[in-house]
């Protein structure tokens, strides 16, 4: 009589393995991570769906009326606008479809936002495929339009730090 070890169901035997190789703390971790971020791309549209910019520019939660400070750190410090200043009121103006003014805030403002809003259909398949056993698909695409995103973030700001010192 064979024992259970010598007993192997010929089905079995052909099956792949799982995909999944990482080990399960890299893939909780992995998980995550992937979540972290579509949640985050969520807040910062919602955010941009509640908030609103004055006509002077100052960003206010309508709700409370409340006016938010300015942010940015580098303005602060060195009395000009950084590379991302401007993406805050730009998102806004995009969520309520003042394309115009967004441009105005920040050229590069539309691209982030796109790269933004891309992240919630992305991480949820990462996340679905994760869960499902599968490796996470990789966009090599996605590393060319973040550094276009940065290359035409620091193009604008040098552009309007020249057009602001008279350089043209």
């Amino acid at each position: 009589m064979p024992s259970e070890v010598d007993s192997v169901d010929p089905a079995s035997a052909n099956a792949e393995p799982p995909v999944r190789t990482l080990t399960d703390a890299m893939w909780q971790l992995e998980v995550r991570q992937q979540l972290f971020f579509l949640w985050l791309a969520v807040a910062v549209l919602v955010a941009s769906l509640l908030l609103r910019v004055e006509r002077q520019g100052h960003v206010v939660v309508p709700l409370l009326r409340l006016r938010l400070p300015v942010s940015c750190a580098f303005r602060r410090l060195a009395g000009h606008d950084c590379p991302g200043c401007g993406l805050t009121r730009s998102f806004i103006n995009l969520a309520h479809g003042h394309w115009h003014q967004a441009w105005k805030y920040n050229p590069a403002g539309p691209l982030w936002f796109g790269v933004v809003l891309a992240q919630i259909p992305y991480r949820w398949l990462q996340v679905r495929r994760l869960k499902g056993g599968q490796r996470p698909v990789a966009w090599p695409i996605a590393n060319l339009v973040v550094w276009l995103g940065v290359a035409v973030l620091l193009g604008q700001w040098l552009w309007r730090t020249a057009e602001a010192m008279s350089v043209w």
